[in-house]
């Protein structure tokens, strides 16, 4: 959904498309850093590139670190106070719905293991 809406504003259309392809690649990964299912390789990955001393010309070592600061960010919304937390779960909530909703217009079936936390009705 993001990224028609990059492409609908035209917002990355200087780039050439090598180089596009690889924003939104990298732009994806770092919204799958934030889903608890990578958790652990995520912060395996970034322990072992701790051990081997952190090198900010390594590509590999920045993205690392952008994941993890992405996970702390995504995670620290629930320590926040309760009308704020509140609010945050809301639109996580909205938004899972809206994903499962769009997968069962998209191909007429559920496929996400979100079905099975939401009722889906009407």
């Amino acid at each position: 959904m993001g990224f028609k809406t990059v492409n609908a504003w035209g917002l990355l259309r200087h780039l050439p498309p090598q180089q596009y392809r690889e924003v939104r690649k990298m732009t994806l990964d770092l919204i799958f850093a934030t889903d608890l299912t990578y958790h652990v390789d995520i912060t395996t990955k970034y322990k072992a590139i701790l051990d081997e001393s952190f090198d900010s010309t390594n590509m590999k070592h920045r993205f690392a670190l952008m994941e993890i600061l992405l996970k702390c960010a995504d995670s620290g919304n629930p320590a926040r106070p309760w009308p704020i937390a509140r609010y945050w779960a809301s639109l996580i909530h909205e938004e899972f719905y809206a994903e499962v909703r769009e997968e069962y217009c998209l191909i007429n079936k559920y496929v996400s293991y979100l079905t099975n936390s939401f009722i889906i009705s009407g």
